[in-house]
């Protein structure tokens, strides 16, 4: 009996996990992690804008607003930074349920188009909350 895969809910055995699903739930994770980085820059578009509209007031309201914007936004790019995690995870998984346990005579089929260009294209999904992450934890000191 063929392990069952996860994710999605569709219970598609490995053996029997087609090209035409494997790509569908690739596309699905790609497009989720694409809609993480999105959030996160329009988040920290606006933080960043309201953080600058707030640096010449010294009233104590004012810098308590600073205080707050800057770790809402440093959370935000945490909270981006799990979930990019957890889509690369996912898209992983879905990619070595698709080869299956068996390394075919040929070799393992390349993850995308081919696997080193994959992890080098995930650069900037993991980069861009860290980056924001660091330059929020640095205002916050």
């Amino acid at each position: 009996m063929a392990k069952e895969t996860r994710g999605m809910g569709e219970g598609i055995a490995r053996d029997q996990m087609h090209e035409t699903e494997y790509l569908r739930r690739l596309g699905f994770e790609h497009e989720l992690i694409g809609r993480r980085i999105g959030w996160l820059l329009t988040s920290q578009g606006l933080l960043l804008a309201a953080y600058g509209v707030t640096l010449d007031k010294y009233s104590a309201a004012a810098l308590e607003l600073q205080w707050w914007i800057k770790m809402v936004g440093f959370l935000v790019s945490i909270a981006v930074l799990f979930g990019v995690v957890a889509g690369v995870l996912a898209k992983w998984q879905t990619y070595r349920d698709f080869r299956g346990p068996q390394r075919p005579p040929g070799g393992w089929p390349p993850w995308g188009v081919s696997t080193p260009a994959t992890w080098i294209g995930l650069i900037p999904d993991f980069a861009l909350p860290v980056i924001f992450a660091v330059v929020w934890c640095r205002l916050l000191r």
